[in-house]
C-alpha cells in the first residue's frame, strides 16, 4: 500500500511566524504556487525587507500524521510544533522527480 505524501506550502515573515498558504498531494500544483510566491509576493522580492528576500519553504509529510510534541513546563504540559522543519524539502528535490 502506497503512503499519500503532503506537502505544505509556506513563507516565514519578518518575527518569525509561518504563514500556510497551501497544502498539496499534487506536486505540479504546489510548484506553480511556489513560482506564483516567488514572483508576486514582496518577501520573495526583497520589497518588504530589503536585503533579506525570502524564499517560500516544502515541507514533506505522510497523511494523517501528528507533528506535534508534548513538553512539560513546570506544573503544565503543553503541545507544541517544533518537528516541522525536519520535514523541509528542497524544491530542487521535488522538481528532480516527475512532476
Amino acid at each position: 500500500m502506497c503512503e499519500t505524501v503532503v506537502y505544505i506550502l509556506g513563507l516565514y515573515h519578518c518575527f518569525g511566524e509561518l504563514s500556510i498558504y497551501g497544502v498539496y498531494t499534487d506536486r505540479k500544483k504546489l510548484y506553480e504556487k511556489y513560482q506564483m510566491l516567488l514572483r508576486e509576493d514582496d518577501i520573495c522580492l526583497d520589497y518588504e525587507y530589503p536585503g533579506k528576500p525570502e524564499k517560500p519553504h516544502i515541507y514533506q509529510l505522510p497523511l494523517n500524521t501528528f507533528i506535534g510534541e508534548k513538553m512539560d513546563w513546570g506544573d503544565d504540559t503543553i503541545w507544541y510544533l517544533d518537528t516541522l522543519d525536519e520535514r523541509e524539502i528542497a524544491i530542487e528535490d521535488l522538481i528532480g522527480r516527475e512532476l
